[in-house]
């Protein structure tokens, strides 16, 4: 648990970049025009391909950060999968919507059944990889499942309204306006937050 605590750690930076600030940018903006299908299919889409953007480049970087890092590269190596399941995470979307069930009952099937895999599957310390991998996978298999019910929600990409450098600049702001919040939480409790 510790060889896995101390890989999540470092992978979660990564995965923080991927992010950056679409999961509360995201939602925020999807809720402003719940009723206007027209606006929050550009807004999906703008937001979706950016964070596929950043999703990939988080990834190039930490595949470069496990080849100049011999020790436990097989271990980082299945934790990138937590990268690839925030290139695929829509559900700031279903949040904006207040379409909640959607979420909740993907997760808790998921969860179950990556909890059965774990019992079945993991039996010693030697099975470390297997355990970060079926983490991983549910995380990616849970985003995928989701994709499906946004047939109905949004119409298919126009590129040319998507504003990739609207969405970067506010995303930008969220991720840097949370960061230096829980920052600055951690190193004064009575810092007052405003964000």
């Amino acid at each position: 648990m510790g060889l896995y605590s101390y890989t999540y750690t470092i992978t979660q930076y990564f995965v923080l970049f991927a992010t950056l600030g679409t999961v509360t940018y995201g939602s925020r903006e999807i809720a402003y025009y719940q009723s206007n299908k027209q606006k929050r299919s550009e807004i999906f889409w703008g937001i979706t391909f950016l964070s596929w953007a950043t999703g990939a480049i988080s990834l190039l970087i930490f595949y470069i950060f496990i080849f100049f890092n011999g020790k436990y590269s097989i271990l980082f190596f299945w934790q990138s999968f937590l990268i690839f399941g925030v290139i695929f995470d829509v559900n700031w979307y279903f949040t904006g919507m207040e379409k909640f069930k959607v979420i909740i009952s993907r997760n808790f099937c998921i969860k179950i059944i990556s909890l059965l895999c774990i019992f079945v599957f993991v039996k010693s310390e030697k099975d470390l990889s297997l355990y970060i991998v079926i983490l991983g996978l549910s995380n990616i298999i849970g985003n995928i499942l989701v994709w499906p019910y946004l047939r109905k929600e949004v119409y298919k990409p126009n590129f040319s309204k998507l504003s990739f450098k609207k969405h970067l600049g506010s995303t930008w702001i969220f991720f840097f306006a949370t960061n230096f919040c829980y920052f600055k939480l951690i190193n004064k409790p009575k810092y007052d937050c405003i964000f």
